[in-house]
């Protein structure tokens, strides 16, 4: 029996674009966990989850019941995690960052030609992953959590109204409703939140901001608070509705005796509040959640998540903080001028998005210019002239050519295309977007990591 942290629907919108990736295809097979009822309502009993085609579309409802006892012993925890389990697990909790160096090394040219590369494809591509099958669609992505760029990259996934109803963060701790202990020593941040939706003023907002800074310490330390309580700004204006994850530092403080154990009662807490969030009588809805990187895998909060659900996970990778992070490998060897997003392996269900940063980001320079209507037979294609400043290969699309001083002229579809240049000591990853009956002129430089793309656009009033 195996879980599909990328579902078979998620799998049919990424099969085209990752085939030569070795992405294995497959319905999800997933078993009842023996013990219940659980925390989470795994039996049928105990969460009534309906969907029913009417002509608004999918509905679901959902029928909670009371939080569980909040476990005060590894044991306790086990039990409680045992019982909460949606989906079973088939690998332990990685315990490492995904090295990227180690990723690129083992994807050659000929299969990461077919990774979604540039920052508007990938959030289009993921947003088609969640919003597939009939069930709610979780993004469960994990970051670091020094990265400021990392929480800047998610925002962008997921800020554009329409694209997610719920965004929750663990920067915001929840409030609790566990059994056995008093609901003041539970509080988060809930309550600041709410407010700051309602009033939006001034006071509000510095509340807000007090309770964040008073859970989430190293944005604090690293001066990227204000970044997290933006969140709260744009779910205001309408982009999603945002919901706190964690506990709060009492209570996690309180409960160090469970060890390893408190990384899945902290998740069982966030399943908790997503539940109540979500239940009643409601159309189908899209959830991002971003966490620290230890919390998105399969052993981390998609086993309390319904098993009805389509569930996305992604590693981001790419601007960590330090002297000596895994990227500095890559200097000289990579070079990307847009975000790529790819599996981490033939056999893997998860996919790593990979940030350009100081030791990996390309120079790229984009200009426009205007030129003569299209030679015939030119008009339904994009015309692409690509060189290179020193010998190399490019993937393209299916093909495969050889670069130089002296340009090749290739005729395209249109759309958004990745390529790959490669020379034999560093490899170049990029993103055009081509439009029929115009001509594109993409001219690269792998040493001096530097990019050229000049648009020749057709004369008129449109341009």
């Amino acid at each position: 029996m195996r879980f599909h942290g990328i579902t078979r629907v998620t799998q049919i919108v990424l099969a085209t674009a990752f085939s030569m990736l070795g992405c294995r295809n497959g319905e999800p097979s997933l078993t009842r966990p023996e013990a219940g009822p659980s925390a989470l309502m795994a039996t049928d009993s105990a969460v009534e989850t309906v969907q029913a085609t009417k002509s608004s579309g999918t509905s679901q409802r959902q029928t909670l019941l009371p939080w569980p006892t909040l476990p005060r012993t590894a044991e306790t925890a086990q039990t409680l995690v045992r019982t909460s389990t949606l989906r079973p697990a088939r690998f332990t909790r990685r315990k490492a960052e995904l090295d990227a160096a180690e990723l690129f090394a083992r994807t050659p040219p000929a299969k990461l030609v077919h990774a979604i590369v540039g920052e508007g494809p990938i959030r289009e591509a993921l947003l088609k992953m969640v919003s597939a099958g009939a069930g709610d669609g979780y993004l469960l992505v994990g970051a670091n959590h020094g990265s400021r760029a990392q929480l800047e990259a998610f925002r962008r996934l997921v800020e554009v109204p329409g694209s997610y109803d719920y965004v929750m963060l663990e920067a915001f701790a929840a409030d609790g409703h566990w059994s056995g202990m008093a609901d003041a020593e539970q509080r988060g941040a809930t309550a600041a939140l709410e407010d700051y939706s309602k009033k939006g003023d001034a006071a509000s907002f510095g509340a807000l901001q007090r309770a964040h800074d008073t859970s989430d310490y190293v944005a604090w330390k690293l001066g990227y608070s204000p970044v997290v309580v933006d969140f709260a700004v744009a779910a205001r204006a309408g982009a999603f509705a945002l919901l706190a994850a964690d506990m709060s530092p009492s209570m996690k403080v309180t409960l160090l005796p469970l060890g390893d154990a408190l990384l899945d009662v902290r998740e069982v807490h966030a399943a908790l509040t997503l539940r109540a969030a979500l239940s009643g009588d409601r159309p189908r809805s899209r959830v991002a959640t971003l966490w620290g990187d230890v919390h998105v895998g399969e052993a981390g909060l998609a086993r309390f998540l319904s098993r009805s659900a389509t569930v996305v996970m992604v590693h981001i990778l790419g601007a960590r903080p330090g002297d000596s992070p895994p990227e500095k490998k890559l200097e000289g060897r990579v070079v990307l001028d847009e975000p790529v997003l790819f599996p981490p392996s033939e056999t893997s269900d998860e996919l790593v998005l990979i940030l350009p940063d100081g030791y990996t980001r390309g120079d790229v320079e984009r200009v426009r210019t205007t030129a003569e209507a299209p030679a015939p037979g030119d008009a339904a294609v994009a015309v692409v002239g690509v060189t290179a400043d020193e010998r190399a290969k490019l993937w393209l699309g299916d093909g495969t050519y050889e670069l130089s001083e002296k340009p090749i002229t290739l005729r395209l579809a249109p759309g958004s295309i990745t390529y790959v240049v490669e020379t034999g000591r560093t490899t170049v990853v990029g993103n055009l977007s081509v439009v029929a009956g115009e001509a594109t002129s993409l001219a690269v430089s792998p040493k001096k990591r530097q990019t050229r793309v000049e648009h020749h656009l057709r004369a008129g009033p449109s341009h």
